[in-house]
């Protein structure tokens, strides 16, 4: 329920100050395809809630299963976690990870999927380096964009840092996509259609 309000709330900010602030990108003004950049934020939004926890469900699902999972955790990490996220394990054995949040789901990859390692500690997340592209590095570089969006101070998007950001999706789910022996660009491509799309499209 927490996480369902932080969702709401994430996107009726945007929205609400999408109406607020005309604020267009210059360039897109020259072309006569003009974007309020708050719209770049709510892609930014729908990709940090949506696109990026379903590739990580994939890849949780793909290294341990629901039920081994819950025979993984110990009796003594239980009271770590919270009440919320007791119940959303709890659930794992008949809904599998379609209700987990990419907070919880980086926890129990980080302590109970031991196969998979970034190149340095977890947590450390200004370490990770272009040339980091483990699996465990781009679990923390998810993570670490997560973080980045959910606590910006604004919701002011550039055209730039939209292309940056969604630069480094793509690279990511690229890499996915080759642990999971996906088709390539089965993740690739909802990016590329979030990152272009009307937002008033069903995305």
């Amino acid at each position: 329920l927490i996480y369902k309000k932080q969702v709401y709330n994430f996107f009726i900010m945007s929205f609400i100050e999408q109406i607020i602030d005309g604020s267009v990108n210059k360039a897109q003004v020259a072309t006569g395809n003009v974007i309020s950049q708050k719209t770049y934020f709510a892609r930014l939004g729908h990709a940090t809630y949506n696109l990026i926890p379903n590739m990580i469900r994939e890849l949780l699902a793909h290294f341990i299963h629901p039920n081994i999972l819950l025979k993984t955790i110990p009796t003594r990490d239980l009271p770590y976690f919270t009440h919320a996220d007791m119940q959303k394990i709890n659930e794992i054995r008949d809904t599998g990870y379609r209700g987990l949040d990419l907070t919880l789901m980086y926890r129990l990859i980080r302590e109970y999927v031991p196969s998979i390692q970034p190149s340095g500690a977890w947590g450390h997340l200004d370490n990770i380096q272009g040339h980091n592209v483990s699996l465990g590095d781009d679990i923390e570089r998810c993570r670490r964009i997560r973080n980045s969006i959910t606590h910006r101070s604004n919701t002011t998007v550039s055209y730039q840092e939209l292309n940056d950001y969604f630069s480094v999706f793509k690279d990511v789910a690229r890499r996915f996509e080759k642990v999971l022996g996906k088709e390539p660009n089965a993740f690739v491509s909802q990016f590329e259609v979030l990152e272009k799309c009307s937002m008033d499209e069903d995305i």
